[in-house]
């Protein structure tokens, strides 16, 4: 008996989407490419983290923890969002750990989609939702963020979404909305008439729950505010608000995110974190405790956004440069770029672009992406991925780049901007 015989993968399995990020990454690094694909700081983490979590390993705090968080850092926690919510926050009962965000997503898909049941998701997405959804046996329906018809599209606030269009999405079926602010990949930050315009969707539909990813909070742009979905109307009580330490201090290898939710959705929340991987570290988790009580006084939040501010006007700067046209993030750690001008001629739009049928990695963004990695020796992502099949027409001509990366990277995609800018001149 051969091995392939024995290997039969569940459907679930079978249904989750490949790992663009990895595939152009592993192209990156055997073209020696300037990687801007995939979403993760190469900057050092603040020291007042880093010293914290090692002194709780001294402390000898190196074994399992809580499921839902240690104390003392769900308290710090139910704290600080007890101001940011309006809200008495209980660490105890509103707020639940995770081994990451994206673990976070896959215990709330758990716990309130049945097979069958549909999850409304805003187009394009961070695909870890669509595989979350696909491994409770739930469906995806998109809804795509549009842009004026004819315009050029300078900033991520021309992204919109249309209250009608999510209304008719929603179905007797539909258990989730998942919301998404400041938003991956466009780095849309909905602004409180946009969440009130949502809300009175959701308002409509009394059994829906809306997990409203918030992890980029703190990197926001140009004085734009974000508002957490949960302070608005009385949206509190079906909101499941996640959060992220490992974008909030640059240190996605630590794993660890956090839900604050009412007592009934956390409490369904907590039996799943607990199937799924127990608990987080236990010193990453109290080293994490008290960065968040330390930043009530050092101004991390404020320094943080206006550094990654400058990275990304520095990255707006060479794409623009380059002809590239950037659509300028409010918030978040992207930049997407126009591509349908420079490299009309490199990578020429094929007739089966309009289609949904074409297989998703010959679409002309991915071909693009592919050139620019090797050609320019820059590397983006592509953005049709992010999108149901019969949507990503929408994304022909988009690629997405980061700009949550140290100076040194960002001096050489600079450069290597220029390069490609003089190479098609």
């Amino acid at each position: 008996m051969t091995m392939s015989s024995l290997v039969r993968p569940a459907l679930r399995a079978q249904a989750l989407s490949p790992n663009v990020f990895a595939a152009f990454s592993a192209l990156a690094l055997k073209h020696g490419s300037v990687n801007l694909g995939q979403g993760f700081p190469t900057f050092p983490a603040p020291d007042f983290l880093k010293d914290a979590v090692c002194e709780a390993i001294h402390a000898n705090n190196n074994q399992y923890g809580r499921p839902g968080g240690h104390p003392e850092l769900v308290g710090v926690i139910g704290t600080q969002y007890s101001e940011q919510l309006a809200r008495k926050i209980d660490g105890m009962t509103n707020v639940c750990t995770y081994s990451g965000a994206q673990e976070g997503i896959a215990a709330a898909a758990m716990a309130f989609v049945n097979p069958g049941d549909e999850v409304v998701v805003i187009e394009p997405y961070f695909d870890a939702y669509v595989n979350a959804v696909k491994l409770a046996g739930g469906k995806v329906i998109g809804v795509p963020l549009r842009t004026p018809e004819g315009a050029t599209v300078t900033n991520s606030s021309d992204y919109t979404l249309d209250p009608a269009e999510l209304d008719r999405a929603i179905t007797p079926n539909t258990k989730m909305l998942i919301l998404n602010t400041p938003h991956n990949p466009t780095g849309k930050v909905f602004s409180k008439s946009e969440l009130v315009e949502v809300s009175d969707v959701v308002a409509r539909h009394p059994d829906l729950i809306v997990l409203s990813d918030e992890v980029y909070e703190h990197s926001v742009y140009d004085d734009t505010e974000h508002i957490a979905f949960a302070t608005i109307n009385d949206m509190w009580k079906r909101t499941i608000s996640l959060y992220s330490v490992g974008k909030t201090f640059s240190v996605t290898g630590f794993r660890l995110g956090y839900s604050i939710a009412p007592e009934e959705l956390s409490r369904e929340l907590l039996k799943i974190r607990a199937a799924l991987s127990f608990s987080s570290v236990t010193p990453i988790e109290i080293g994490t405790a008290k960065a968040i009580a330390a930043c009530r006084s050092n101004n991390y939040y404020q320094d943080f956004r206006t550094m990654m501010q400058a990275k990304r006007d520095v990255l707006v700067a060479a794409m623009t440069q380059a002809g590239i046209p950037p659509v300028v993030p409010q918030g978040g750690y992207f930049t997407v770029g126009d591509t349908s001008g420079p490299l009309v001629g490199a990578v020429p739009r094929l007739s089966e672009d309009d289609t949904a049928e074409q297989a998703l990695l010959e679409r002309r963004d991915f071909r693009v992406a592919r050139w620019l990695t090797t050609e320019a020796n820059i590397t983006g992502i592509p953005m049709s991925c992010f999108y149901e099949p019969h949507n990503r027409y929408l994304a022909n001509d988009v690629i997405r780049f980061c700009h949550a990366k140290d100076d040194d990277t960002m001096l050489a995609a600079r450069s290597n901007f220029q390069k490609f800018a003089k190479q098609l001149s």
